[in-house]
Parts: C-alpha cells; sequence; structure tokens
C-alpha cells in the first residue's frame, strides 16, 4: 500500500522493503511508528503505477480537503493480479 503524502508518493514496512527492492530504491528514514520507509516524487506516479499493476496494491491519494488540519486521503487505486485493467475506486482506471 503506497500513500501519496504532500508531493510525494511513500510505502512503509513490508511495502517499502519490496517496492524498494523491486526499483533499486534507497531506504529512507523512517517515519515515527514505522521500521522502513521508501518513496519517490508524483512526477513517477505513472510509472509507480505500472509497478504497482504488476501486484496486489493499493495507492491512497490526497482529495484536497482538509479536516482541521489533517489532509483527507482515499484509495483511488487497487490492482489485483491476473487482471487486464484495473479500476481506482473513485473512477481512475489504469490499463
Amino acid at each position: 500500500m503506497g500513500f501519496q503524502v504532500g508531493s510525494y508518493l511513500e510505502f512503509y514496512d513490508a511495502d517499502a522493503l519490496e517496492i524498494a527492492h523491486y526499483n533499486s530504491w534507497e531506504l529512507i528514514s523512517p517515519r515515527r511508528g514505522f521500521r522502513h520507509r521508501c518513496g519517490t516524487h508524483m512526477s513517477n506516479l505513472q510509472k509507480t503505477l505500472g509497478i504497482l499493476s504488476q501486484r496486489n496494491a493499493v495507492m491512497v491519494m490526497q482529495t484536497g480537503l482538509m479536516a482541521g488540519s489533517i489532509m483527507d486521503r482515499q484509495p483511488q487505486y487497487v490492482f489485483l493480479q491476473g487482471r487486464d485493467s484495473f479500476r481506482g475506486l473513485l473512477g481512475r482506471a489504469v490499463v
């Protein structure tokens, strides 16, 4: 599972280890409460979605809405192995 955090796409713990290994990404300092973290800039979204489409994965994106000082996020891309195309929960399609 990956998350949009501002201008970056981030992965944590076991997901971070797998994504970092598969893409030769470097692990970065983890956030409090996590053991591992890696990420990439939003400009790499399409490439990252292509990578995630090869496994069971969910990409959680910011909606642009705020709840007080907390940014609202919702799953937008869901990938299931063995499918020819994938539809995000909010209607975005990735082929």
